[in-house]
Order: structure tokens, then sequence, then C-alpha cells
């Protein structure tokens, strides 16, 4: 079997249009979506691209790669996807962002087509394609017409010039003359991430769309860690409407549906190659975009607009038109393509396999989700971050219910997901929640300490990261 990969950046799980929760138009995800398992409770493990799809690739956890933040590289590396995959015979190939640093090894493709944010110009691609124009064409960030409100504005390249189209013509070249020997194709675009300046014609389709602002105020910021607030302030977002954010909001969702649009390009792609029934096919992202939750644009938190995103597989010899509502995790997809072509995945591994979920909704896979999260603000002001809070780490266990973040040098955060979808209740010094925030602090502590990945006996009270990170929980029961 075949398999394709497509990653969408900072593409949140409510924007996609069957999942019914915004006025975003995606039809030809919604159809994808009938045709394979549309994952309604997918999480990554970092709101951060380049630890993100370094968890995807190596089916590990941030601690397990070390790839802590983008353009640092992995310091324990693990196999990726793509060099199991050229070891057993597949033809791997890359168009698109990668986001691994440093930029020049191949990570396992026999052909990469680069294309991502601070990219030396001879590694680009998309750089050449642009350059080999007559006359020489310039990226979207150089031919924007902007808006007052930061980062949103509207892309002026002539369509066929423009970064998302541009993947999805390199993948239908690349498809039409795959041949019949096995392909790792992984295409990734760019959009939905900011600036948020799509393609006129996508925008249009808004004009008339109802869309709400965040469900925010700024009294919220008085039970979070003060940095929340700070990040607000130094990045100006503090000062931004819930008009602004509206505005934002059709500028994403207009992104949203550019991508949706080249994502069918693939899928129709792959039917003309007459590639359908022996290629498994993916579609997910790395992180979301809060979009004004919180007060917040962009990611770096571990709230579910950050974290939860969407996860849509179909495999051609297994059913169509599930949806799964368990827990699953970002790690999980690197050994579950592994399983449904039948390669081992490796020791180092540890993401779980949720080939049963393709089956059978009512399978059971994971009872919680992780996350973590090592802050290194490139924004101006930073050092008022560093004040504001001392240690800005961050981990997060969320079960269906509930979830947990958890800071070393400040009060917790703990939600009921189910009462409070939105996260803007925090229930961490409500006492009758004590229970559940035990429970928490432990799943977490069995999680971090590495015992489910690794076999290790639980820690009695004066292991050291106990004693360092669950300073309360710890004294309470030693």
């Amino acid at each position: 079997m075949n398999i394709v990969w497509i990653m969408a950046d900072t593409f949140r799980s409510d924007a996609v249009g069957v999942v019914g929760k915004s006025p975003v138009q995606t039809p030809r995800l919604d159809s994808f979506a009938k045709q394979g398992v549309l994952f309604e409770n997918a999480y990554a493990q970092s709101p951060l691209c380049a630890p993100s799809r370094a968890c995807s690739f190596t089916g590990r956890y941030v601690h397990g790669h070390g790839c802590w933040w983008n353009g640092m590289p992995f310091t324990n590396p693990a196999p990726l996807l793509p060099e199991i995959l050229r070891q057993n015979g597949y033809r791997t190939e890359l168009i698109g962002k990668l986001h691994f640093f440093p930029q020049q090894p191949d990570y396992g493709f026999h052909h990469r087509e680069l294309e991502e944010e601070a990219m030396p110009e001879d590694l680009s691609a998309y750089g050449a394609f642009l350059a080999a124009q007559q006359p020489p064409a310039k990226r979207a960030g150089a031919s924007t017409s902007w808006s007052g409100i930061p980062e949103v504005g509207v892309c002026n390249m002539a369509e066929e010039l423009e970064e998302t189209r541009w993947v999805a013509d390199r993948a239908d070249d690349f498809l039409q003359g795959a041949g019949k020997n096995p392909f790792f194709l992984f295409a990734s675009f760019i959009r939905p991430h900011s600036p948020y300046n799509p393609l006129a014609r996508y925008l249009d389709l808004y004009n008339n769309a109802r869309i709400d602002p965040p469900m925010f105020d700024q009294s919220e910021w008085d039970n979070l860690p003060p940095r929340v607030r700070e990040h607000a302030r130094i990045t100006g977002w503090g000062r931004l409407t819930p008009d602004d954010f509206v505005e934002i909001r059709r500028h994403y969702y207009a992104l949203c549906t550019m991508v949706d649009e080249n994502v069918g390009r693939i899928l129709d792609s792959i039917d003309r190659a007459g590639l359908a029934e022996e290629t498994i096919v993916v579609f997910t992202s790395d992180h979301g975009d809060f979009l004004g939750e919180h007060g917040q644009l962009h990611k770096m938190y571990l709230w579910d607009g950050s974290l939860h995103v969407p996860l849509i597989v179909r495999d051609p010899r297994r059913p169509a038109g599930l949806r799964y509502p368990g827990l699953v995790e970002s790690i999980d997809v690197m050994p579950t393509l592994l399983d449904l072509v039948g390669i081992a995945a490796p020791p180092e591994c540890q993401g779980a396999s949720f080939s049963n979920a393709l089956v059978d909704p009512g399978a059971t896979h994971k009872q919680a989700v992780f996350a973590e999260y090592a802050h290194h603000s490139v924004f101006k002001g930073a050092t008022k971050l560093y004040d504001a809070c001392e240690d800005l780490n961050s981990i997060s266990a969320r079960t269906e219910r509930y979830k947990y973040i958890h800071s070393p040098s400040e009060a917790g955060e703990l939600y009921d997901i189910v009462a409070d979808p939105g996260e803007r209740v925090n229930l961490y010094h409500d006492p009758a929640m004590a229970d559940v925030r035990q429970d928490l602090m432990m799943q977490l502590l069995d999680w971090r300490t590495g015992m489910r990945s690794f076999g290790y006996q639980q820690p009695d009270p004066s292991n050291p990261y106990f004693r360092q990170y669950f300073k309360e929980l710890g004294q309470a029961i030693s």
C-alpha cells in the first residue's frame, strides 16, 4: 500500500466543516471524511510547529525526541517514519514544509521540494520556482494588502503562483509519475498559518458569513498564569476588539478553504493516477490557532485551541464514513501507518497504533492524552514574560472530561471540558475538584517519568522529579 500524508499548519479541529462547530467551508475535507474515518478527538503533543512535527515523525513525545523549539535539532534522535519506509523499499517524497533543523539532511526522503519559513533561498524549491518566473515573482509576504489589524490582509499573487497551489501542483506531478513501486508522499501546506492573508476569491466566500467573536473577556486572565496577560500585552493582542477577532477569523476561515480546495486537488490527483484503491491517505495538522480564545492568537499554550487537531484517515481496505470519538495522539499516526502496511514500529516509538479504531468506533484506544511545552519566547519584550512567571515550561493531561495543566512555579489550571469546552473557568482551587486534580497530577507524573513508555516502576515520593514538579502533591503524601 502507498501512503499519502497531507499536513496543514495551524489548522484547528473545528475548522473542518463536517465537525459542525464553525461557519468554515471545507467541502473537500467534508467529502473525504465520509470516505474514511474522522477522529473527533485527536490531540497534538506540542503547540509549536517543529516539536509537534517531530512527534508525528518519530512517534515520540517531545521529551522523547528532544526537539523543544523551532530551529532546534533532535537531541535524542530516533528513527523517522520516512527513514523506516525507505529502508523497507518505499520511494519517499517531501513537498512543502518539514521544519526540521538543520534543514540540509534528507531525513529519510529520496527527494525533497521544500518551502517553509526562515529557509535559505538555496534550499527553497518554491523560492526557485518563483525566481524562474518571467519576470521573477515575489512571495506573498511582499505582495499583500494589509488592513489595520495585525497580520490581516489579502494575498495579491497570481493564484497559480501561490504556495498552497504550488504544493498541490507538485504533488500532482509526483503522483502522475509514481509508477508501481510503493511510495510515501508527505505533502505539507504552510497555510492556514498566519499571516492571515488569503487570496481574494476565498475571502469573498465569507462576505456574508455569520462569524461569532471568541467567548472571552479579560477578567479570565485573573485566574490564569500572569504570563497570559503579559503575552497579550507585549504582542498588542490585548488591544484587539471583538470585531477585530471576527475579521481575523474571517481571513483564517478563508485560508482553511484555500487549503481545502488544494487538498481536494491532491485527492483528485490520486484518483486520476488510478491509485485510490492502493493508497492510504491521512489529513491532519501540527497544531491549531486560538483565534482570540483566552485573548490570544497563534498557539504556544496547552489549551485545546492549539492542541485539538483534525485527523482523517482513509484506508480503501476498511469501512468508510465512520467517526471515532475516542482519544488519540499525534504520536499514534506513525505506528498506525506502519501497522497498516505491515512494518513493525521501532522500539523507541512511544505512540500506539489505532488501526482497530478504523473498523470499530467503540474501540478503546487511550484514557488520556498528554502535551508539553518549553517556552523560548521570540517576542519583543520577552524578558517581561520571564519576569511574570519564574518557569514558563508546562505539561498537560487531558481525559475525556477533564484537563489539567501544570507549570512548576505557579498554580495550575483545571478544566471540566464537558461543562466548559472553551476552558474558561479554572477549577484548580475548587475544593470539590481536589480528587480530580490529584488523579491528573498522578497521571502526569506517571507519563512524564516514562513509566508507561519504558516500563519503569512507580517512584516513591522521594523521586527528584516528583519533588521538583509536584511539590504540593509530594508534600501531601510523603
